[in-house]
């Protein structure tokens, strides 16, 4: 498993490499596109995510919501899920989206009330209900 995601990472950073900065493309959202129409449960939610990563890691913040957003419509309950609610909440919070956040937020305390993120998901959440009612 270390190994796939190892190379669907480095598959996924040439393509945004050379669809950037050489051939005009953005391989990653060909990606997204791809996993829509091809979907497979098993490696789609992990491939989905990491599109996303990608984005988020770049700073190109609205087509990173766009591809967690993706990952949570198609598959709201595999593996991926839970990083992908903390990744859209930080995401939305960039695009200062504070609705968009404050949901992902409240969904993760709510479906995964003992997750590795929880505090962090708490802290967001109150933090985002104070400064932005």
């Amino acid at each position: 498993m270390k190994i796939y995601l190892t190379v669907v990472i480095v598959i996924c950073a040439v393509y945004y490499g050379y669809g950037r900065y050489v051939g005009g493309k953005d391989y990653l959202q060909t990606t997204l596109e791809y996993t829509k129409k091809h979907p497979d449960p098993k490696w789609s939610p992990m491939i989905d995510y990491y599109v996303g990563f990608t984005y988020y890691q770049q700073g190109e913040y609205t087509k990173a919501k766009g591809a967690f957003q993706q990952q949570l419509a198609d598959y709201p309950t595999a593996q991926y899920a839970p990083e992908g609610l903390v990744k859209l909440c930080l995401t939305a919070q960039e695009l200062r989206e504070w609705g968009t956040a404050k949901e992902a937020a409240a969904r993760y305390i709510e479906e995964y009330p003992d997750g590795k993120d929880i505090k962090l998901m708490k802290s967001n959440l109150d933090s985002l209900n104070y400064n932005h009612p």
